[in-house]
Formats: C-alpha cells, structure tokens, sequence
C-alpha cells in the first residue's frame, strides 16, 4: 500500500499540484481512500463534507486549520487520539469544548486570533502538552485546572481580557516562557514568581505600576520585556536577585529611578531604558561589567556615574535627547565601544572631539539643533 504521509492544500494558490506532488496527494478525496496512512494534514479551508469525516484519520499527528470563517472545532478532531499538534488560528471559534481533555497525547495547541472567551477545565487534562497559544482572544479569566498542566514550558496569553491569574498559575513549574503583552493586567500576578523554570517573561503594553519585592525569586530568568508599560514607574530592589538575566527591556515605561541592586547583575548584557524619566543612575550601575548595549534616550540624565568606564564590555551606548553639559573622563577606558550617541545635549564640541580622539575605533554621533 502506498503511505500517504502528508496533505496540503492551499485553495487557489498555484503552487497546489507540486505541493501535493511531493506527497502522493492531490485532494481529500484522496486522503480519505486511504485515511490511516495520513499523519498531517494542513489546510486553508475545510468544507463541511470533510469535516464530519475527519474521525477517519486515526493516525493523525498534526492538523492545522486557519479558516477565517469556522466558528466550532469539528468534533471529529477531538477522535483524533494520536493527535501531538492542533493547530486552528485566525479564525472566530468561541469555544473550546470539554472534549479537548480526549487529546491525550497533544502537546502543542494553538488557538490564538479567535474569539474565545472561556477555557474548560477539562484543559487541565493535557498532561503532555508543552505548548500553549490562545494569544489575541477575548479570554477574561483561567481556570484554576490551568495549574494541573505539568509539563507546560511555553505560554502565550497576551491581547486578552485576562484582569489576574489564579493562584494555581504558580503551579506550572517547568513554564519557561510567558507571554503576557498587551493585556488587561493592572496588578502584577504574584503567582508568577512561583514559576522556578522561567526564563522568558513578556509583558509588554501592560498596565501595572510595580512589580512586588518577591519577583526576585525567578533565579533562572534570562528575559524580561517590559517595554510600553507606561505606568511602571519603579523596580523592587529584589531586581538585584535576577542572577541569570541577560536582557531588560523597559522603553517608554515610566522609570524615575533605578535600585541601587541594579549593579548586581553580572550577566545582565543588553538594558533598553529609553524614553523614560531617569534623573540619575546610581554609582552600582557601574558594575555592569557584561553590559555590551545601553540605551539611555530621551531621559533626563545631566552627569553619568564617574566610573562608568567601568562597564570595559559595552559595544553600544545611547545618550541622546539628555541634558548632559560634559561627559566623564572614564569614558576614555571604553576601548570596546564600537558607536555612541550623543545628539542633543549641552556638550561642547571640544569634549566631543576629545572623546573621539580617546577612542578612535569608536562611532560618535553628535549634533545639536
């Protein structure tokens, strides 16, 4: 018998016939002549005849759907007991039925750009699934089974109506990615600092002013996006316990002031603070000593730290639109520096073309309107 491993079909597109060629497909007509030897199917539309015959594909690992106009998942998917990917985007279903919990085997759902706005919580089932995205919803709260999803390591929950999260949240301990931009949360979850794996945290456009003292017990984050949270105005000292992290991003939040624990980020490499109201950096930013990029734009900096030729790795360093009036005599031991901005300040060009005489390898963009 022939093995049928794959069928895709792009209505309307030219490319059809060498897609499917390359697979021994031309249709589902085909597809169901011989269903069990169909492992993935990836379509643009599904007609109804085709649905109600999907149970058929009993071998079934991967099934992708992005129709604009399916309202429902096709019951016969949740008969699909082999099935390890369903993925059905950018369309208007607005619900996930209890049924999802016979997908015993599934381990990456994507429901994200649909109109969901409730979950099951029978979702708590999918003991093996490891990727999650109901990104771009309109899901206004989460089960407390959401926390029984052990084996969970990537989360999108972003553009939803989502106001908290709940206390089993902190439950999924191997979540090492979380997406949570351009929500509905004004108060930071404090289950989230439960989650020991992460790695990643995305929170971009939200809306919460503080982060609590106990965010410094991610050991293990390694990202953290924080930009256009435009009432952020402070961080916890508890910062300082990030021991892992290599990227922070806060452009356009509103930051008046950096802790002083700032300093203790050892690993910390790329820090984006433009756009904020930061008066002063404290003299412990200086030990930054893996920092390669900084960006202080549009701040409301007039002197930096006298040590800050301590930070002997930085590659790039931002300054524009301050007030600075003179530049540090440290800034000479920034040997490594490949480019810094200075436009709009109040510093002379005689420091300025004394800077690029210390460093001669380095870019220095300046000029004042």
């Amino acid at each position: 018998m022939k093995l049928l491993t794959c069928l895709i079909v792009f209505l309307g597109l030219s490319t059809t016939s060498n897609l499917l060629a390359q697979n021994g497909l031309t249709n589902m007509e085909e597809a169901l002549a011989n269903p069990e030897d169909v492992y993935y199917i990836d379509v643009e539309s599904l007609p109804e005849e085709y649905r109600t015959q999907l149970h058929k594909f009993k071998n079934l690992k991967s099934l992708r759907i992005w129709e604009m106009y399916l309202k429902e998942i096709p019951k016969g998917v949740f008969e699909l007991s082999n099935l390890e990917v369903l993925r059905i985007y950018n369309s208007s279903i607005k619900e996930l039925p209890k049924e999802i919990d016979q997908l015993q085997k599934l381990q990456r759902l994507e429901l994200n750009s649909n109109n969901l706005r409730t979950l099951p919580k029978e979702i708590g089932n999918l003991k093996e699934l490891t990727y999650l995205n109901l990104s771009n919803n309109k899901l206004s709260s989460i089960p407390e089974e959401f926390g029984e999803l052990s084996k969970l390591e990537t989360l999108f929950l972003g553009k939803n109506k989502l106001k908290t999260l709940p206390k089993a949240f902190g439950q999924l301990k191997n979540l090492r990615a979380l997406y949570l931009g351009q929500g509905s949360i004004e108060v930071f979850p404090e289950a989230i600092c439960e989650l020991s794996s992460l790695e990643e945290l995305y929170l971009s456009g939200s809306s919460i002013e503080e982060l609590p003292e106990e965010f410094g017990q991610l050991q293990n984050l390694e990202k953290l996006y924080l930009h256009r949270s435009t009432n952020l105005v402070k961080l916890p000292e508890s910062i300082g316990n990030l021991k892992s992290l290599e990227e922070l991003n806060l452009y356009k939040a509103k930051i008046q002031r950096l802790p002083s624990s700032i300093g203790q980020l050892q690993k910390l490499e790329k820090l984006e603070l433009a756009f904020n109201e930061i008066a002063f950096l404290p003299q412990e930013f200086t030990k930054l000593s893996n920092l390669k990029e900084l960006n202080l734009l549009e701040n409301k900096l007039t002197v930096l730290p006298d040590a800050i030729g301590d930070l002997k790795s930085l590659k790039v360093l931002k300054l524009s639109n301050n007030q600075f009036k003179k530049l540090p005599k440290s800034m000479s031991k920034l040997t490594m520096l490949k480019k810094i901005e200075l436009q709009h300040n109040k510093i002379s060009r005689g420091a300025v073309n004394k800077l690029k005489k210390a460093l001669p390898n380095t870019k220095v963009i300046f000029y004042n309107s």
